[in-house]
């Protein structure tokens, strides 16, 4: 049950949630994560759009990608499948915001640094001076975690780069910052490079009030893998 859609009459399509456990059989947890947060998320790749991905509706939940695969049972990919679930989020908005949060939050041994999942482009409500008074409003941060209120933006090469944009995010920044949320500006060019992302995370650890403990003896190797694997294409 739930495996196939149907379309019209002896028309039937692979579930997204099917499609997942598929994948699984020649795919490594991160690449099949990677797949979970598009197919939970409001974008979908597209060679042909100019930022390499196109706006759409998320098609599952993590929750159903996990539930599915445990259905599944002993079925070929079922077991990678379920571990990889449990590393999606749901509600990206990008292949980019989705690597950040992969390369942060997959365990050490798969090459990220393991901090819990945010929630992917989360309603936080704000105060705003309008002629009229304040009133409050509602932004969107593209990865938050509340407990910490602690928000990243992230900023890519094609937009947030006119006075206009930069005008535009420093509102939300200061908007933000009056409820006490903590942003951290994140670029492409920092997602890129190992040294920076790595500054950023520690960061995040210092603002979450933890320690980065990494005991993998390997993990530069694995992170660098991780890296290659996800980050290995042009996307935006």
């Amino acid at each position: 049950p739930g495996s196939f859609a149907i379309v019209e009459k002896n028309v039937l399509v692979a579930s997204p949630e099917l499609v997942f456990v598929h994948k699984a059989c020649d795919a490594s947890v991160a690449e099949l994560a990677e797949l979970g947060y598009e197919l939970c998320g409001y974008y979908r790749v597209s060679d042909s759009a100019p930022d390499g991905f196109e706006r759409a509706v998320p098609l599952t939940t993590a929750a159903k990608l996990h539930a599915f695969a445990v259905k599944m049972g002993s079925a070929r990919g079922a077991a990678r499948a379920r571990k990889a679930a449990l590393y999606v989020a749901n509600g990206s908005a990008s292949p980019r915001e989705t690597h950040c949060s992969e390369l942060l939050c997959l365990p050490h041994a798969l090459g990220g640094y393991a901090f819990e999942l945010p929630r992917m482009n989360c309603e936080v409500g704000v105060s705003t001076q309008t002629p009229q008074g304040k009133t409050r409003k509602t932004l969107y941060c593209d990865l938050y975690w509340p407990k910490h209120k602690l928000a990243i933006e992230y900023e890519s090469d094609l937009y947030h780069t006119g006075h206009k944009d930069i005008a535009h995010d420093s509102r939300r920044r200061s908007a933000l910052g009056a409820e006490d949320v903590y942003v951290v500006t994140v670029t492409n060019s920092q997602i890129k490079s190992v040294v920076d992302f790595d500054e950023i995370a520690r960061l995040l650890a210092k603002r979450m009030g933890v320690r980065l403990r990494i005991r993998t003896a390997d993990f530069r190797v694995r992170q660098l893998r991780l890296r290659t694997e996800l980050l290995g294409g042009s996307r935006k």
